[in-house]
């Protein structure tokens, strides 16, 4: 009987783990391994930051990489609305995102973050610590 008990409880374990993990990465986000999507999205991110945060003095405003994740999120456009640019055609929710976090070269310790759309690579949102 105490063997049965002791398979019966790994097993249940083993199933909670595996269901944790799953919505871990479903609700908080999924981190990726850099691959050639991943290095475009990096640069497409590093590039449109250095560009819009240059306008307030010189280079470098972004520092080292510090995240990349691929999750589903609602764009929010900040950068955008932040720097007055006008949002073409705005995706509304629901897009699958890199977002991508780099230190800020000029505040270690505080970062920059800008949301990519996965599928045509625009920039559809990001946020900073202040």
């Amino acid at each position: 009987m105490k063997g049965k008990f002791w398979v019966l409880a790994v097993i249940i374990s083993a199933v909670v783990a595996g269901s944790a993990g799953y919505f871990a990465c479903l609700y908080l986000g999924q981190r990726v391994t850099l691959g050639d999507d991943t290095y475009k999205a990096v640069e497409i991110g590093r590039n449109y930051l250095e560009n819009g945060l240059s306008r307030g003095g010189p280079s470098p405003w972004v520092g080292d990489l510090l995240q990349v994740k691929l999750e589903t999120g609602d764009p929010n456009y900040y950068w955008h609305y932040l720097w007055g640019e006008e949002v073409d055609s705005p995706v509304e929710e629901n897009t699958l995102c890199w977002v991508i976090r780099f230190e800020k070269a000029k505040c270690p310790g505080h970062w920059h973050e800008v949301w990519i759309d996965a599928d045509s690579l625009d920039v559809v949102g990001g946020m900073q610590c202040k």
